[in-house]
């Protein structure tokens, strides 16, 4: 698969995890993150935005490349010299962000359990179409400037993981979703 179609690929997963936040916006469900009130979709954003830049920071550099795929997938437009200072704002490289979930994969799970206990047959899986984003969106994230570093690989991983985990613990579905 060629880098343009890894991103058209990502595109219909965020239009598909948008649709949900949408569902979730219009019963009153928002997210407060960064500080503010914010609708699930703009809260989505936000953590795709800090996912994003906590990959950026692995290398400790960040690449034009970067800031266009930062820009592409979250519509924020940035410099590489003012995605600088939200690593800090941000706490990016903290404890904290490896270890607490997004706001938005909470939101997600919470719906998907309410529609398995009321019907499991029929659920709806967007847990899973967020673990899949959040996979593809970083490796080809890490990969968009044409290097991979051990230290990009690595942080990926790790915070990957801590998805996985999350997911595995909360999602009442989960064994219906993957193995671990």
């Amino acid at each position: 698969m060629t880098h343009e179609e890894k991103k058209e690929a990502l595109r219909t997963l965020v239009a598909s995890i948008n649709l949900t936040l949408d569902e979730l916006d219009q019963k009153g469900v928002g997210v407060k993150t960064m500080g503010r009130d914010m609708t699930s979709r703009e809260g989505f954003k936000a953590d795709l935005l800090k996912y994003i830049l906590y990959l950026s920071a692995a290398d400790n550099k960040i690449t034009p490349k970067e800031a266009d795929f930062l820009a592409e997938f979250t519509g924020f437009t940035f410099t590489p010299q003012s995605m600088a200072p939200l690593l800090r704002d941000f706490d990016i490289n903290g404890e904290a962000f490896r270890t607490d979930p997004p706001l938005t994969l909470m939101l997600l799970i919470n719906s998907d359990n309410a529609e398995f206990m009321t019907n499991r047959a029929a659920a709806s899986n967007q847990t899973e179409v967020f673990l899949s984003l959040y996979e593809h969106l970083g490796k080809t994230f890490i990969a968009c400037d044409g290097t991979t570093e051990k230290s990009e690989e690595r942080r990926f991983l790790d915070y990957y993981t801590m998805l996985l985990r999350f997911a595995r613990v909360n999602h009442l579905g989960y064994r219906t979703m993957r193995e671990l």
